[in-house]
C-alpha cells in the first residue's frame, strides 16, 4: 500500500508541477503583454514631439525585457514537461519490461521446458502489481488492452490468450514511439513458438 501511495504521489506532483509552469507562463506572458500595451499607451499620450526619441528607447526596452522574460519563461515550461515525459517513458518501459519478462519467462518457458510454473500467488501478485503501474503510467490503450488481457476467462483457449498478449505488446511498443511497420499477427508469437503462423493456419 505505501508502494502506491508513493507511486501515485511522485505522479500526482509530477503532473501538478507540469500544469503550474504551464499556467504561470500564460499568466506572465498575459500580464506582461497588458503592461506593455499600458506603457506604450501612457507614452503616446503623455509624450510630446521633444522626448519623442526617449519614449521610443523605454518603449524597445520594454519590448526587449519582456521578449527575454517570456523567453526564459517558456523555455523553462518546456523543460518541465520534458522532464515529466522522460519520466513517464522511463517508467513505462519498466512496467512493460517487467509484464513481458513475467510471461515470457515464468509463464511460457515453464509450458515449454521442465522449469517449475508460477505458483498462483506468484501469478496474482504479477495481475495486482502490473495492473496498479499500468493504471499510473500507462497509454489508454495499453490499460484497456490490459484489463481485457487480465480478464480472459479460464475456459477460453491458450491461443486466445496469446494473440491478447501479442496485441498487448504491440501496443505497448506503440506507445514506446515504435512504428510496427511490417510486423503482423503472430510475428512476435513466432519468436518462441516455432512456424506459430503456420501450426494456426490449419
Amino acid at each position: 500500500m505505501k508502494g502506491k501511495v508513493k507511486v501515485h504521489n511522485i505522479v500526482a506532483w509530477l503532473k501538478c508541477k507540469a500544469k503550474l509552469h504551464s499556467s504561470s507562463t500564460w499568466l506572465i506572458i498575459i500580464l506582461g503583454g497588458g503592461l506593455i500595451v499600458a506603457l506604450i499607451y501612457f507614452l503616446i499620450k503623455t509624450t510630446n514631439a521633444d522626448n519623442s526619441q526617449t519614449a521610443t528607447a523605454i518603449i524597445v526596452a520594454a519590448i526587449t525585457g519582456f521578449v527575454s522574460v517570456v523567453t526564459v519563461t517558456w523555455s523553462k515550461s518546456y523543460e518541465n514537461k520534458q522532464e515529466y515525459l522522460r519520466r513517464q517513458r522511463e517508467e513505462k518501459i519498466q512496467i512493460y519490461e517487467a509484464v513481458i519478462g513475467f510471461v515470457y519467462d515464468r509463464i511460457l518457458l515453464s509450458e515449454m521446458t521442465a522449469k517449475e510454473k508460477p505458483s498462483g500467488d506468484e501469478i496474482t501478485e504479477f495481475w495486482l502489481t502490473g495492473a496498479k503501474r499500468i493504471s499510473l503510467w500507462g497509454d489508454d490503450e495499453v490499460v484497456k488492452l490490459f484489463s481485457e488481457w487480465k480478464n480472459i476467462k479460464d475456459g477460453d483457449d491458450i491461443l486466445t490468450f496469446l494473440l491478447k498478449f501479442e496485441s498487448l505488446i504491440f501496443t505497448m511498443r506503440k506507445s514506446l514511439g515504435f512504428k510496427n511497420n511490417g510486423l503482423a499477427e503472430g510475428d512476435l508469437l513466432s519468436f518462441f513458438m516455432t512456424d506459430f503462423k503456420e501450426q494456426n493456419k490449419k
